[in-house]
């Protein structure tokens, strides 16, 4: 014993060579795994755990050893691990015990023949990140750099641990079997097998959980901003003090009043007083002091659109404040001189262009407001009926789907620009900029310097349309409190464009059919097969395509006291039907014309049933489940509604009985724009897993009915805000331009404040009837 060292035998009994392969557990079709023997199979580690305390109680070796006179390092490995084997009834393989992070998970005391597992587990497992991802994926990647160096420092503190704590094991283990030269024999007991049976499996679960635990974290994918954007901030940035905002449009609106009637009077010549009649000064200092009392009122406009100006992005309401600012410098050119010369300035034109950037910012206001209110309970319950535009599943663009989900990220597509920002974010600054060059070639071109003030305020106010912050807020505003009467919530003008870019709506099976509109008639059995066999098989398969009918075969599967079996290659094919291997036998199930397409005799079952699922296996028909279909008066009017509004149902339905001769037979439609795809494209489409957009709308209740609600307000959003801020767009480049060859040719009358009102007033009209009809 002493010309050997202990790690060289336990070396030894550690090679792959050496000892037996581990012995690999059978599968048998439809059932569990089962292991070949009852037999409990020992590590070398573990064998010395297993002997160790026997060892300090100075119990003697279960038998003598006969060895050589001179005993070899592999004889010596050879007899412990075969004597071992008779007393315990175990095999020994090469299966080397996986490391762990902590100190050791399962500690084994055995004590008049129990076992007590201790678990010792002083280092927490890391189970993941901690809270909401924020931040980077560089910063995520280099966080799991650092931790796979902290558990790589432990890992190998723990190898090192658990090496010393097996060889001393193996250290009591061959003194305990080598130093005693007695013949005599004790006579074991089987009782110790079931138990270290129980504490290897107890420490393969221990060590697995540990193993799955210390698995390093893949960072996900980050969202688009670098914090998570949330209901609060939505609330403060675009929907608080819509109340303020109300009450002080009416002010700015009674100001405006009297501001116009100054004006037409002066304009027309009569319904002044004698001291404006006589002095048109006087009238435009009232003028002026009106336009500061209507800017000061709606400050926030000038703030925005001062900020958006500092931030080089100017929109609508940048070109306000020039506008302002050119009336300014025109009304105070005027008072300075002295005498009016080119007409009363644009006050009037600049106030009533706030009052509608007042108006159209509280419309909105009020639309975020009140659709923050419709998702606060579905935010509360982290889970919402979310509608998704997914442009992955289909080759020829996006298609709607909706799925029960979280609604994280919605309020993310709720807040990015409107169609009017993005078009008025292009022009303004060309706008601003074309102004003042313009106003300096009209008044050199004239030889009046002294006109550029006034025909740069022209040029502003004519490029000031009304209907900018109308286009996209005022049908925002009515589609908002249509929908939130049935708890809906649109993700504004990015999910009105999602939903309009669409082409078709996936309806699943549960929205043609809910369960309380199937049932299960009855079902034949060939007589070749049992009942349990063809329930089992149909069943199993059902569950795992995932259609309509799961609850039913699955009660119908509790009823005979069994589970679903093992499905292996599940294929599916555009016949509409499916191939599996049960249990060593190939099943096929669809409908009737599928069996036919598979060449499967059907003489045994019955046939020209309507909503039957057939079932064969090994190429013969097994029998046939005949399924009930009962349509809903709401799943009708929703189709109805789709055909009318031009709104493409896509089905990708799971039920092979599920087919649009079906459909129109159920509910007396002529489903003219029904797109059916063939049935291993409906998988793909019906499969939620793969979702990786934001929701662009949000729902409380699942039904078809709902989702076409959602699909013709976007759409009817989408068509008036992209209409309404073309015209926008459109009034204020002819403004500009219209106003610029008036003051060009010297036609300052023309070019009148008056005639500039009417004109943005018209066209804000036009905006506001295609808004509303």
């Amino acid at each position: 014993m002493d010309d050997f060292n202990i790690a060289d035998i336990l070396e030894e009994i550690a090679q792959p060579d050496f000892l037996p392969a581990e012995l690999e557990p059978t599968k048998t079709a439809g059932s569990a795994v089962s292991a070949p023997e009852p037999r409990v199979v020992l590590s070398a580690e573990e064998l010395a755990n297993v002997m160790r305390p026997r060892i300090k109680r100075q119990e003697p070796p279960p038998e003598v050893f006969t060895l050589p006179a001179n005993p070899t390092k592999s004889d010596l490995a050879q007899s412990i691990l075969s004597n071992v084997e008779k007393e315990f009834g175990t095999i020994v393989t090469h299966r080397p015990a996986k490391p762990v992070i902590a100190e050791p998970i399962v500690e084994r005391h055995f004590r008049s023949g129990d076992i007590i597992h201790k678990r010792l587990l002083n280092t927490p497992a890391a189970s993941g990140r901690k809270g909401d991802y924020i931040g980077r994926v560089t910063a995520e990647q280099q966080r799991l750099e650092r931790r796979r160096e902290r558990r790589k420092m432990a890992r190998e503190t723990a190898i090192a641990q658990h090496r010393q704590t097996a060889e001393d094991d193996a250290k009591y283990l061959f003194e305990a079997f080598y130093s005693t030269k007695t013949e005599e024999s004790v006579d074991t007991t089987k009782r110790l097998g079931p138990i270290i049976e129980q504490a290897i499996e107890e420490g393969k679960r221990i060590e697995k959980l540990a193993a799955e635990r210390s698995k390093p974290v893949e960072p996900a994918m980050p969202i688009e901003d670098d914090t998570k954007l949330t209901a609060d901030d939505v609330y403060y940035r675009y929907a608080a003090r819509a109340d303020s905002l109300r009450i002080r449009t009416y002010a700015v609106l009674v100001v405006c009043l009297i501001m116009g009637y100054f004006t037409i009077a002066a304009s027309l010549g009569g319904g002044l007083p004698s001291t404006m009649k006589e002095d048109q000064l006087l009238l435009t200092m009232m003028l002026t002091f009106g336009q500061l009392l209507v800017t000061l009122i709606g400050i926030d406009v000038i703030v925005t659109g001062v900020y958006d100006i500092l931030k080089f992005k100017p929109g609508t309401e940048s070109l306000t404040v020039i506008a302002s600012i050119a009336t300014f410098a025109d009304a105070i050119q005027c008072i300075l001189r002295g005498e009016v010369i080119y007409g009363t300035p644009y006050s009037l034109t600049v106030s009533v262009m706030l009052l509608f950037a007042m108006y159209g910012t509280r419309l909105g206001k009020s639309a975020y407001n009140r659709m923050l209110k419709t998702i606060a309970p579905l935010n509360e319950k982290g889970r919402a009926v979310a509608i998704f535009a997914e442009w992955e599943k289909v080759d020829n663009g996006i298609v709607l789907s909706k799925s029960i989900s979280s609604p994280d990220g919605f309020l993310h597509k709720a807040t990015r620009s409107d169609c009017s920002e993005t078009t008025f974010g292009r022009i303004a600054p060309l706008l601003m900029i074309a102004a003042p060059l313009l106003a300096a070639l009209s008044a050199i071109s004239m030889g009046k310097p002294d006109a550029f003030a006034r025909i740069w305020a022209a040029i502003t106010c004519g490029a000031s349309a009304f209907g900018p912050l109308l286009a996209f807020n005022l049908p925002f505003n009515l589609t908002v409190k249509h929908l939130a009467s049935n708890d809906i919530a649109l993700a504004a003008w990015e999910g009105a464009s999602d939903i309009a870019g669409a082409i078709g709506l996936v309806v699943k099976d549960g929205d043609l059919f809910k369960m309380n509109a199937l049932r299960l008639s009855s079902f034949k059995v060939a007589q070749k097969f049992s009942a349990e066999q063809v329930v089992l098989y149909t069943a199993s398969m059902i569950m795992y395509s995932g259609s309509g009918l799961v609850k039913i075969f699955r009660d119908l599967l509790n009823e005979y006291g069994m589970e679903p079996a093992e499905i292996r290659n599940f294929e599916v094919h555009d016949g509409g039907g499916a191939i599996a291997v049960i249990g060593g036998d190939k099943v096929c199930f669809g409908s009737e014309a599928f069996m036919r397409l598979m060449n499967v005799p059907l003489e045994d079952v019955p046939t020209k049933i309507g909503g039957a699922v057939f079932l064969a296996i090994n190429g013969f028909a097994a029998g046939v489940f005949i399924m009930q279909y009962s349509p809903s008066e709401k799943v009708q009017r929703a189709l109805l509604r789709m055909s009318k509004f031009n709104v493409n149902p896509m089905l990708a339905t799971r039920d092979v009985n599920i087919t649009p001769t079906m459909l129109r037979s159920k509910f007396k439609l002529d489903l003219m724009n029904l797109e059916f795809p063939p049935y291993g494209e409906r998988y793909t489409l019906s499969d939620e897993s793969a979702i990786k957009a934001k929701p662009s709308a949000l729902m409380s209740q699942d039904s078809l009915s709902t989702f076409a609600d959602v699909a013709e307000a976007g759409k009817w959003l989408y068509n008036r805000a992209r209409f309404s801020s073309m015209l926008s767009a459109l009034s204020s480049i002819i403004g500009a331009f219209a106003m610029f060859f008036l003051c060009y040719t010297g036609a300052f009358a023309a070019a009148s404040p008056t005639r500039a009102l009417l004109f943005h007033l018209v066209m804000a009209a036009v905006v506001i009837m295609r808004s509303i009809f």
